[in-house]
């Protein structure tokens, strides 16, 4: 199931930019691939610097599984660079966006920050793309069409690249809608809702708490079964349409 995600980076302590060492993506234990997408960097009004420069500080640096960033000259095999100028200073409020997609589901996103020279990002956010991915999603610091997943707010006393873990999507599942441009997981609390009547039938299974789960399909076609939903209840788990999605209603049976 293909996922987008936008990372910005805001400012930085010291030196003339700000780094990533290293971004990871992983389903439980397994690590996932991604494919880096966009950019757009305010210190040049497009891509950041070096970022089509494979020699050094390039893009591909965010996926080389390589983390012996020590120092300047090791900085660029292992590092990709972001709002840099030889001329810029901390403290002007420079940011970068850039975007990852991947095929597969993703429970966690663990970045390596931090470097001895000084590239430290005052600010990392992570954002899940909600609906179709567009290039103009990096181009301002809007968050129409994002959904913040998490915010890191560094400081100076970081001298080596250090592993930040953020917990992306606690289930690992989700589902795009085409009639909503959005996507919606148990994570979230947000089930694309069949109305009773309709005559569509949505098979969907998902895991939560190592059991199955039928997602939502409509009331009359619905067929999963729970001793207990609630504690000492039997009972059906059902939807019920008011009107609103995210309607989820445990009955308990008489």
């Amino acid at each position: 199931m293909k996922e987008t995600y936008v990372i910005e980076l805001f400012d930085y302590f010291s030196s003339n930019g700000a780094t990533i060492t290293e971004i990871e993506l992983y389903y439980g234990s397994k690590k996932v691939n991604y494919r880096v997408l966009d950019a757009y960097d305010t210190v040049t009004k497009g891509v950041p610097h070096y970022w089509n420069d494979t020699s050094y500080w390039g893009f591909d640096r965010l996926s080389n599984n390589n983390k012996k960033y020590t120092n300047n000259s090791t900085g660029g095999d292992s590092s990709t660079l972001f709002i840099y100028s030889l001329n810029s200073t901390a403290g002007q409020g420079n940011w970068a966006r850039f975007s990852i997609e991947t095929d597969d589901v993703i429970t966690k996103m663990v970045i390596c920050l931090g470097s001895p020279d000084g590239r430290i990002p005052k600010e990392i956010t992570i954002f899940r793309v909600n609906g179709k991915y567009s290039s103009t999603l990096l181009n301002s610091r809007l968050t129409d069409g994002l959904k913040e997943i998490e915010k890191l707010n560094l400081n100076s006393n970081i001298l080596a690249p250090i592993d930040f873990e953020v917990k992306v999507n606690e289930y690992g599942f989700s589902i795009y809608s085409d009639i909503t441009n959005e996507y919606y997981s148990l994570s979230d609390n947000t089930l694309i809702h069949l109305p009773d009547n309709s005559t569509k039938n949505m098979i969907l299974h998902g895991i939560e708490q190592g059991k199955e789960i039928q997602l939502d399909v409509p009331f009359d076609k619905h067929r999963y079964f729970n001793d207990t939903p609630v504690a000492n209840v039997s009972g059906k788990v059902f939807t019920h349409d008011i009107g609103k999605i995210n309607t989820l209603n445990i009955r308990e049976v008489k």
